[in-house]
């Protein structure tokens, strides 16, 4: 049995690290350790049988719960509006991972490879970024996705390689901790060079948030530095124009501008998001309880568009680009009230890991990391519905389920010793 462990701890590690390591540089990249993970938890499940005799804890069924409410309300909403098979695949992600957390509860786990694989992917990506922008002349580089996604993907993995060099100077290993801390500042460069507004927003919070649960093993000294900084970063970013920040952030002055003079366009970026919205609102009214769907979402946006409501330009959009509204209108208060869930458990159970462990870095940091995903999706989904994209689904739950099934095995390790 223990060559067995070996063998699928193996699936574990390879499939954490290439996760976060593919996400930003290969079209699709988070499923290629997504599919490892999950070959990995069918052979336990099947062949090896790992998971008989396993006690969960009270936060762990609590967290599976959560993931299981939500997958199965899909099921709910889909048959109370239009029943698609095809709309079953992103919600049934959400049960999934719940096996693949048992798997990983199962085997030995290396903790670090979550950092050195964040690390390789705001490396790759920052690579992908700057050759897309610069040499190829983009732009807003994508990364072979959505702009947004690209944009937000890279303050993630960013935050997380910030958590990593937390974690690396608290184990006095300071190379590390460069390589991590380069790394955080690539993931934000590959945000700023994407130009996605609505994912800078959770720069400023991470961070502090980051520096300030950790003061006491980095020191006041450092966190005053790490802010030096960063500071003059952002001033340096703003000012070169070829970032494109600086035009980014008139743009959008401009947008507004133009929205709310009577006689201004609303067909620009910010315009034609607040249009989306405004039909989110009208949808959610409509059908407050239970929303009106997704899949005949835009035949009711048509009609809102032929009364005159909103611009015709935002009918064709398949989502209100802000997870809250585009839940308030597709499944009413109760879809919201389930987001809201999603978000705030996870969030909660890693938050009470770092007050549970206050002088050790080793699981702190790696909760911290965990609650930095729900955190920054929390931001995110004021500019963008995540969700309707896989790789925003697969992201948001692997990554939960891998910080967590860490915590739980170190938590483990420290009490068996």
């Amino acid at each position: 049995m223990k060559g067995n462990s070996h063998f699928l701890s193996f699936f574990a590690q390879v499939g954490m690290f290439l996760t976060l390591a593919l996400t930003l540089s290969i079209d699709g990249g988070y499923s290629y350790g997504a599919v490892i993970v999950l070959l990995g938890s069918f052979l336990g499940l099947g062949a090896f049988r790992v998971y008989r005799g396993q006690h969960l804890a009270h936060e762990d069924k609590q967290l599976l719960l959560v993931f299981i409410l939500y997958g199965l309300s899909f099921l709910f909403f889909r048959a109370y509006h239009v029943f698609e098979w095809s709309g079953l695949d992103k919600p049934s992600r959400f049960i999934l991972v719940c096996l693949i957390f048992l798997f990983l509860r199962s085997v030995a786990l290396k903790g670090h490879l979550l950092w050195l694989g964040a690390a390789a992917g705001t490396y790759s990506g920052v690579g992908v970024a700057i050759y897309q922008h610069f040499i190829d002349d983009k732009a807003r580089a994508n990364g072979f996705q959505h702009p947004i996604m690209f944009g937000n993907f890279g303050v993630l993995l960013g935050m997380i390689c910030f958590a990593g060099f937390i974690f690396y100077i608290g184990k006095k290993q300071y190379t590390y901790a460069v390589l991590m801390f380069l790394a955080g500042v690539s993931g934000l460069l590959v945000s700023i060079l994407s130009g996605s507004r609505g994912g800078w927003l959770a720069i400023p919070v991470g961070l502090v948030y980051l520096f300030w649960q950790s003061r006491d093993v980095i020191g006041v000294r450092l966190v005053k530095q790490a802010a030096a900084f960063f500071l003059a970063t952002m001033v340096a970013v703003i000012a070169i124009p070829q970032t494109g920040v600086s035009h980014r952030i008139g743009q959008a002055v401009s947008d507004i501008e133009n929205y709310v003079e009577p006689d201004g366009s609303v067909r620009t970026s910010v315009g034609l998001r607040f249009e989306m919205w405004k039909a989110a609102l009208h949808l959610y009214k409509e059908s407050p309880i239970l929303g009106v769907g997704e899949f005949d979402i835009q035949a009711k946006k048509q009609v809102l568009a032929d009364e005159g409501i909103i611009d015709q330009a935002a009918v064709h959009y398949g989502h209100a680009h802000n997870e809250y509204l585009t839940n308030l209108s597709e499944y009413g208060t109760i879809g919201f009230i389930l987001l809201m869930i999603l978000y705030i458990v996870p969030l909660r159970l890693f938050n009470q890991k770092i007050r549970a462990y206050p002088s050790n870095w080793n699981i702190r940091c790696y909760a911290m990391a965990g609650g930095l995903i729900p955190a920054c999706y929390m931001d995110f989904a004021l500019t963008q519905s995540m969700f309707s994209h896989n790789s925003g689904v697969m992201l948001f739950s692997l990554g939960i389920m891998y910080f967590w099934g860490v915590v739980r095995n170190l938590e483990s390790e420290k009490t068996s010793a």
